[in-house]
């Protein structure tokens, strides 16, 4: 049996492992033509880099909420009614949530 480590490399790209490649790998796993392991450091500093980019598009989102409501603000300062607008309630994290594993292949410590 041929055994693929997986590198962070592979996992920064496409976290959801929906590309054809993944595809391709998974299905060769599934079908135990191979072994997929996927070492929990890897694991770890995917959920780390994902989670990094998440916090930069919830900041980016709040910052163009921010702007709406600045928006609101100046409309209502001249005298035009500004709530037409987007809805400008912050964006957050969800808490609690964790990365988990279950593609019938390996994940190693």
């Amino acid at each position: 049996m041929i055994t693929v480590i997986v590198d962070t490399t592979a996992t920064f790209v496409d976290v959801m492992m929906k590309s054809t490649s993944w595809t391709q790998l998974l299905t060769l796993c599934d079908g135990s033509r191979i072994q997929v392991v996927l070492p929990e450091v890897v694991l770890r500093e995917t959920a780390r880099h994902w989670e990094a980019e998440a916090l930069k598009v919830i900041e980016t989102a709040n910052g163009k909420i921010d702007g709406i409501k600045k928006s609101r603000e100046r409309l209502t300062e001249i005298g035009i009614d500004g709530s037409s607008l987007v809805d400008s309630t912050p964006v957050t994290a969800s808490p609690g949530l964790s990365l988990t594993v279950d593609q019938g292949c390996s994940a190693v410590s």
